[in-house]
């Protein structure tokens, strides 16, 4: 009789584990899988290293552009800088520095401009860029990944655009006068006791050749402290749109 009741108990047990073995299983075949965070987390890595590369190109926009559309300003457009040669645009009057470097072969790869970035006269000796380099190596590659990313009309011009296509930005006065570029050479003795007529950078940025809208702009920024420099802003002080821009046809034409 005992033995009877202990096999019909391990009967009824079975029967209980085989009748709960496919609802177990097909709760586990139900289950959703647990995302997989690190996709997440790689894309917000990559957004908060562009952003900090857009915050960082601030310093970069005053001497350069980073819209196709744009003119270049003191420095040469930066758009689709990845994979270009040195000196590669024509519209652009490089450095004699510059030029010998893409003589030798200098192509601006990632590697390339985080060492200029880093330290430009180590990359191209004898650069006109007056920058003494950026130390902090996360920063250079925050920089340069937002270089090497930007699209067309993603970064907005530095300066405002009316609805009618004329520029507002400081200085519009001035850049509309046609300048006299023999006043200019009149005017020009005090700028020539720092920057060389004949184009050199001698710890000073050479300004022979620039483009006279940047030129322009350019004093104007120091006339309303915008770049921080006691020299320039005493000089700009006393200088009207006239004389400024009487400056910037003469300094053009030097270079030409």
């Amino acid at each position: 009789m005992r033995v009877a009741h202990v096999a019909a108990l391990a009967a009824s047990l079975t029967l209980a584990l085989l009748v709960a073995m496919p609802a177990a299983a097909e709760e586990t075949a139900s289950a959703p899988e647990a995302p997989d965070s690190s996709v997440d987390d790689t894309t917000a890595f990559e957004n908060d290293t562009y952003e900090r590369g857009r915050s960082l190109f601030a310093q970069c926009s005053r001497c350069h552009e980073l819209d196709p559309l744009r003119a270049n300003r003191i420095g040469p457009n930066l758009f689709s800088i990845l994979g270009r040669p040195a000196a590669a645009l024509q519209d652009f009057r490089y450095s004699q520095g510059m030029r010998a470097a893409a003589q030798d072969g200098l192509v601006w790869s990632r590697d390339a401009l985080d060492r200029f970035i880093a330290d430009p006269r180590s990359v191209v000796r004898r650069t006109s860029m007056n920058y003494r380099g950026m130390e902090d190596a996360t920063a250079r590659a925050d920089l340069v990944t937002f270089l090497t990313g930007v699209t067309p009309g993603e970064y907005a011009p530095q300066t405002p655009v009316a609805t009618d296509g004329a520029a507002t930005e400081i200085g519009a006065a001035a850049m509309a006068l046609e300048g006299d570029a023999a006043y200019g050479e009149y005017l020009s003795g005090e700028c020539v006791t720092c920057h060389q007529e004949t184009g050199a950078n001698e710890g000073i940025p050479g300004i022979v050749g620039w483009p006279r809208d940047a030129f322009i702009r350019a004093l104007f920024e120091y006339k309303t402290n915008v770049r921080s420099h006691q020299v320039m802003q005493l000089v700009t002080s006393n200088l009207g749109d006239e004389e400024i821009a009487a400056l910037a046809a003469y300094f053009e034409q030097l270079g030409e």
